[in-house]
């Protein structure tokens, strides 16, 4: 903002004395220009030319261009003067909050308290402990959506309580829409789309009042469609997704445009096409930046693995596998080394190595459940009761069946899921269940308009 002012200071100086601005409030309104081309993302397009258009409409709005055109040149210099220093404070102050962030994280956490209790104390109102909370939540949303939960509903309340003067009007309008996406996207991860169409929504209407940054608004429409996605809504999922990847490139940002690819490779895949999603995960590829956004490569190589698996090219697959365990263990977490059990588990079943493939997908259904992910647990149990079916191994199947409704109470699945199940269980133990069938309950619990996010054979 400070190279902005020095950079632009003629071109602000014409607009000010064009004006007849009072010299007295010229340092504000230079200041809430300059803020005002500013959202999380750093600072919008097009800001030089911005944030003049900006102060143009602001010393309209003064009303004071009924005062005559001031024709001193040297008029508004200590205002410029003015200006630098109280960018100066609010550079201080964003250090300041910086630094003490981290330490509030903490506190908050091992406090545990709860979003819908007392106040916490003011330390906490801080523009800079707000921003940190929704880069958390943004780090943490596929490994723990449980705390991405708490923290976002944080983030929700504590946002509320910034002072837009001090902050700023547009900053604090920012942060709200940035909380309100994000809360969407973990009510999403989570299953409630409901409450996840409810933010977006919030999100949408913040987003027109503050710096519309085009970032901004890319990252809903990637988030939204994810969960049109999850809706079985492809049609309105792909007219999002064009969007958004519309807006990279006009920003020029290829790793932006890739992360919108690998969304629409996602939805191809759920639409049942995952032969369609390879080149388009592949073109994703060729786009992300791994030094950037190391967790993204991850997740695009782990679904290119999956397409790969669902159109039977098993010795691609376990080609790839290495390279997408070496990722995993560098750049994942604990549950996308379930998710690649799974995946493997699955690969070398259909290799004829069922042993082998059994026991990793028991050690992945194992270590869902320890992560209370009820909803995944029972998925890999259809997996291996498909095994045993195919293999004759009836009353295995029926007492592995029998495990699975315990595990979606983790879930509050779906009750068409929870039928399904019930249905199953009863036609394993009159010995009429078939493969198929597993596979027909398989891809409806995938696929459910409602209840927990769907199947993470692919990381969220």
């Amino acid at each position: 903002m400070a190279a902005l002012l020095s950079e632009q200071r003629a071109e602000a100086n014409e607009i000010l004395r064009a004006s007849g601005v009072e010299a007295s409030l010229a340092p504000q309104l230079l200041v809430e220009a300059l803020l005002s081309v500013e959202s999380p993302f750093g600072m919008v397009p097009s800001a030089s030319s911005q944030w003049l258009k900006t102060l143009r409409t602001s010393c309209r709005r003064s009303k004071a261009s009924v005062l005559p055109a001031v024709t001193d040149q040297d008029r508004y210099d200590n205002a410029f003067l003015l200006a630098g220093d109280r960018l100066t404070e609010i550079r201080h102050r964003r250090v300041e909050e910086q630094t003490t962030a981290r330490q509030l994280l903490r506190e908050l956490e091992y406090s545990l308290a709860d979003p819908t209790g007392p106040d916490l104390p003011r330390r906490f109102n801080s523009a800079g402990f707000v921003a940190l909370l929704l880069r958390t939540i943004k780090g943490c949303w596929s490994d723990n959506p449980k705390r991405a939960e708490n923290l976002v509903a944080w983030a929700v309340r504590l946002v509320q309580e910034l002072d837009p003067e001090t902050y700023g009007v547009t900053r604090v309008l920012d942060l709200k829409a940035q909380a309100h996406t994000y809360q969407g996207n973990v009510s999403r991860i989570l299953g409630n789309f409901r409450a996840a169409d409810v933010s977006f929504a919030e999100a949408d209407r913040l987003l027109a009042q503050g710096s519309k940054d085009p970032r901004a608004r890319a990252e809903l429409l990637g988030f939204l469609a994810s969960l049109r996605r999850l809706q079985s809504r492809f049609d309105d999922a792909h007219r999002l997704l064009a969007q958004a990847a519309a807006i990279h490139r006009w920003l020029q940002d290829r790793h932006g445009e890739g992360r919108i690819l690998l969304y629409k490779a996602m939805t191809l895949s759920y639409a049942d096409d995952p032969e369609g999603a390879i080149p388009v995960v592949e073109r994703a590829l060729e786009l992300i930046d791994g030094e950037r956004e190391p967790r993204l490569l991850l997740v695009a190589y782990h679904n290119l693995a999956t397409y790969l698996r669902d159109c039977e090219l098993i010795p691609q697959l376990l080609e790839l596998l290495p390279k997408v365990q070496r990722l995993a263990e560098d750049h994942g977490g604990a549950l996308d080394l379930l998710r690649l059990y799974w995946l493997e588990g699955m690969a070398l079943i259909t290799i004829g190595e069922s042993r082998r493939g059994e026991e990793l997908l028991r050690r992945a259904r194992n270590g869902f459940i320890a992560e209370d992910i009820g909803y995944e647990a029972a998925l890999v149990c259809l997996d291996i009761v498909a095994l045993y079916l195919q293999e004759g191994r009836g009353r295995e199947a029926r007492h592995l069946a029998s495990e699975m409704l315990p595990l979606l109470g983790l879930s509050g699945l779906h009750d068409d899921a929870t039928m399904a199940l019930l249905m199953l269980q009863r036609a394993l133990e009159m010995e009429t269940a078939t493969l198929r069938w597993v596979q027909e309950i398989q891809a409806r619990m995938s696929r459910l308009p409602s209840g927990p996010a769907a199947p993470s054979r692919t990381p969220s």
